[in-house]
């Protein structure tokens, strides 16, 4: 009896057809990260000096949202539009890279084991460019292992999809650029041939960066915009500390998470098998295809910044890969392979549906960093407070004599800034003793904290949105919590404004000599 053989373009036609219709019960109605506000805003107002969207500037991305804004009409909904194409659009490019390097039998399953990953789950529901990070870093990989088996004719294509993806996500062209090189030193033995593929890459760079970099008030000016999203070297060593300990526990956590079931599977399978194939497959090219694509930005994420896992997108397309490549490697039968695989992927999909974020236990911080922030329930949590948060302050305070107060590092303030555009929303720093003000969704400049910040004769209320996180040094003094509000991941705190001055951490929130009114406007260059 003759086997079925399905197109390969059937296959990919229902693996993005299952990758979108995955997602469509999960999207989030709200923006719902800080990086999806920057983002939004700057669909309509492009500038990197206010964080629209945050340095280094991705303007190829602001431009494929601002085609779907023509589409959908809504921020939130064009983001999520792209997010989507771009999470179909990996899934796929898993399937051709683990088709070219594993065969036909770990396509399929690494194309799935993909889809069902939690963290690339998560953001495909959402409006960030996690996705097409993943894409790219996918379309990347796809390319260079593509030069190493002797497509020499793809040593131009490549220099250009490289030089064009860092207009997207610059960590695409900086982390992946080292096996880009690798892979063009090996396919391509023309040394003019090489230099034309490095300066198209390097100019495709350069072609949106000078513009951006000269919008943003010169090289130097986007420089320190862009390094100033790194962690502060100038922190106590305690905190420096701290910092690489969360990062250590996050990123190797992350590593675990991913190919850490789908290696115990293959052992389970023939774990003989399993040990040999890893030795084997360390010290060839393929193996050293495989480090120098995922170590990059591993070690990078792990010794300066891990809090955020989708910049752990970049790899995870490889991660799945490898993963479906041992259980291939190890399965003895199509049966065993196909039990093996169900039980990855279920066990992905179960975590993604059902595992919920946790408060005040050990490590809780990591672990809803590291995954669930962005589990369905995670999100579910998220979009649930922030909507309760922003219908209390609608509906019982009055723009006109309301200020709303955030504090640096935290979410809140991104989020009231846009959805609050007819109040009064300020942002202070208790380190360095300054201010921010946003009103119609522009934000002023930071200014050092001098007297009073607003009349007290036009204030009648002050709210406070505060992580459920915060220090408890954080709440106002004879503040009350709103009920109304879910306590995570968002927390409103409301006190009257008194005939006499307010204080708060060190800022006088009220009193008679203000530096704004409730009813002014921010600067008109804002910077952050």
């Amino acid at each position: 009896m003759s086997r079925v053989t399905i197109p390969t373009s059937a296959i990919l036609a229902l693996l993005a057809g299952a990758t979108v219709l995955s997602r469509l019960p999960f999207l989030t109605p709200r923006l719902a990260h800080w990086d999806a506000v920057n983002y939004a805003l700057g669909l309509h107002d492009f500038n990197v000096a206010a964080h629209q969207p945050h340095p280094p500037g991705s303007p190829y991305f602001i431009l494929l949202g601002r085609a779907a804004l023509a589409i959908t009409g809504d921020d939130n909904s064009a983001l999520i539009l792209v997010s989507l194409i771009a999470s179909a659009g990996a899934v796929i490019g898993e399937y051709a890279l683990a088709r070219m390097v594993f065969g036909t039998r770990a396509a399929l399953l690494s194309a799935l084991v993909l889809m069902t990953q939690p963290v690339f789950w998560g953001y495909g529901t959402m409006a960030t460019s996690w996705t097409l990070l993943a894409c790219l870093a996918i379309a990347t990989g796809l390319a260079c292992a593509a030069l190493l088996r002797g497509r020499r004719s793809l040593v131009i294509p490549s220099a250009v999809l490289l030089g064009i993806a860092s207009g997207f996500r610059l960590d695409v062209t900086v982390f992946l650029g080292p096996l880009w090189l690798f892979a063009v030193w090996r396919a391509e033995p023309d040394p003019r041939r090489r230099l034309i593929a490095i300066g198209l890459a390097t100019g495709g760079v350069l072609v949106w960066l000078v513009p951006v970099a000269i919008d943003a008030g010169g090289l130097s000016a986007w420089s320190e915009r862009t390094l100033a999203l790194l962690p502060s070297t100038d922190a106590s060593s305690a905190a420096l500390a701290r910092q690489l300990a969360a990062n250590t526990a996050i990123s190797f956590g992350t590593l675990a998470f991913t190919i850490g079931p789908a290696l115990l599977l293959a052992a389970a399978c023939d774990w003989r098998k399993a040990t040999c194939w890893l030795r084997s497959s360390s010290p060839t090219r393929a193996g050293v295809f495989w480090i120098i694509w995922i170590a990059p930005a591993f070690v990078f994420l792990w010794l300066v910044d891990s809090t955020e896992p989708g910049h752990d997108l970049i790899f995870a397309g490889a991660l799945c890969a490898l993963a479906t490549g041992a259980l291939v490697q190890t399965a003895r039968s199509r049966s065993r392979l196909v039990v093996a695989g169900g039980v990855l992927v279920a066990a992905q999909a179960l975590v993604f549906l059902f595992a919920a974020p946790v408060l005040n236990r050990p490590l809780a911080w990591t672990a809803d960093s590291m995954l669930l922030n962005v589990t369905a329930p995670g999100l579910r949590q998220q979009q649930a407070s922030l909507s309760a948060a922003l219908r209390t302050i609608r509906t019982e305070f009055d723009p006109a004599d309301t200020l709303v107060v955030t504090v640096t590092d935290q979410d809140p303030y991104r989020f009231m800034m846009y959805y609050l555009p007819d109040y009064a929303v300020i942002r202070l720093d208790p380190r360095a003793q300054r201010v921010m003000t946003a009103r119609d969704r522009r934000q002023g400049n930071w200014q050092p904290e001098s007297g009073c910040l607003f009349d007290v004769g036009g204030l009648r209320h002050a709210v406070w949105v505060l992580s459920a996180s915060s220090d408890i040094r954080l709440v106002p003094a004879g503040a009350r919590l709103d009920s109304t509000v879910d306590t995570t991941p968002f927390q409103v705190w409301v006190e009257p404004a008194r005939a006499d001055s307010l204080d708060y951490l060190g800022f006088k929130l009220t009193g008679s000599c203000g530096v704004f009114s409730a009813s002014s406007s921010p600067d008109d260059a804002p910077a952050t």
